[in-house]
């Protein structure tokens, strides 16, 4: 009898609950493939379900509330996914990928965009490395 034995090191579990994907930032940043669902709380049974992907050693992984997509400035525009992407592909041609570089420069390029404009809802977000080499 044969066995065998799968050690996946790197192996991230996941479920969306209504927030924007995840951004794996590496060699490049990429959205954390999701199946879009209705935000937790919305209707009573709606399944959420769970997936998986094996992430490269060294990869960031960025999550973060619609407060900092949706932030807006003075004239009402969106700080947006591609403001997003644009500082994220910065952060990595400065090398700059540790999880406070990462949540630092959001913040700065956010509160940059958004200037004096009234706050339109809360911000967080959340960074993690995978450092398994």
């Amino acid at each position: 009898m044969e066995r065998a034995l799968l050690v996946f090191w790197g192996l991230l579990r996941y479920c969306n609950a209504g927030h924007e994907a995840p951004i794996l930032i590496n060699k490049t940043v990429e959205p954390l493939p999701v199946n879009q669902i209705l935000p937790l709380g919305i209707m009573e049974d709606t399944p959420y379900l769970t997936q998986e992907i094996v992430i490269e050693p060294q990869t960031t992984v960025l999550l973060f509330t619609d407060g900092l997509d949706e932030a807006t400035d003075a004239d009402e525009k969106l700080f947006g996914n591609d403001r997003i992407i644009d500082e994220l592909n910065r952060a990595i041609q400065d090398g700059q990928l540790s999880p406070k570089a990462v949540i630092d420069r959001m913040t700065q390029a956010v509160h940059a965009f958004v200037g004096d404009a009234e706050q339109s809802d809360d911000l967080t977000m959340l960074c993690l490395r995978f450092l398994m080499k």
